[in-house]
């Protein structure tokens, strides 16, 4: 009874260690990168990869959208689940750094 308490214990400690290196690690963009790629898509709304048409078919459904203001120039930036899960990051997260220019790549 006694060895199960302490390997809970044990188990408690390094949930919370891991927590507390999860706020003091720096994290750029770059460390949960899995791949980057730039792609020319002249008419973004029907983007020339097909894998992305759905995620691309909601996001132009936001109001308040201007699609004439988009570039024809496209970076694509896939995001590495596994180290985004290690450091506790979500794609709202991930999104909200990058709209307030605070990614550091």
């Amino acid at each position: 009874m006694h060895c199960l308490f302490v390997k809970n214990l044990v188990l408690i400690y390094v949930h919370i260690s891991q927590d507390v290196l999860c706020r003091l690690e720096h994290t750029t963009l770059r460390k949960v990168t899995a791949n980057t790629a730039i792609y020319y898509d002249p008419d973004p709304t029907n983007t020339v990869i097909a894998e992305d048409q759905e995620w691309v078919n909601v996001y132009y459904e936001m109001p308040d959208f201007d699609v004439t203001k988009i570039s024809a120039w496209l970076l694509r930036i896939e995001l590495d689940r596994k180290r985004m899960t290690d450091k506790k990051l979500t794609m709202e997260s991930i999104s909200e750094k990058i709209t307030a220019g605070e990614c550091f790549l």
